[in-house]
């Protein structure tokens, strides 16, 4: 079994996600690992595929509670694992539209 990054590039419109307490300890508390070059990206490691469709799900349904209380009302996400391609979002008031374009978009 081998085990894959899962990389989240957070953007809170012109606000970092270490902005929103709340999510950066609900990040942390599920495994999540903040860059030490950037703050708004993070990492996990998983090693199955519902490993990873567990994460991605927990994740979502925090990002979408952080949009709700986020001042902003709305920010980007961008998924990606290993090396496939990454998948964005656009949070919103207890939403997430899928949002099908490469991460260089953000």
């Amino acid at each position: 079994m081998s085990t894959q990054h899962v990389m989240i590039f957070i953007k809170l419109g012109d606000i970092s996600a270490t902005s929103v307490p709340r999510l950066d300890e609900a990040l942390k508390s599920y495994g999540w690992e903040k860059s030490k070059f950037d703050s708004n990206l993070w990492r996990a490691t998983v090693g199955s595929e519902e490993e990873q469709a567990k994460l991605s799900t927990q994740v979502q349904k925090q990002l979408i509670t952080a949009a709700n209380f986020a001042e902003a009302g709305a920010f980007m996400a961008v998924l990606q694992v290993g090396n496939s391609q990454p998948v964005g979002y656009v949070f919103k008031k207890g939403d997430a539209l899928k949002w099908n374009r490469s991460a260089a978009a953000f």
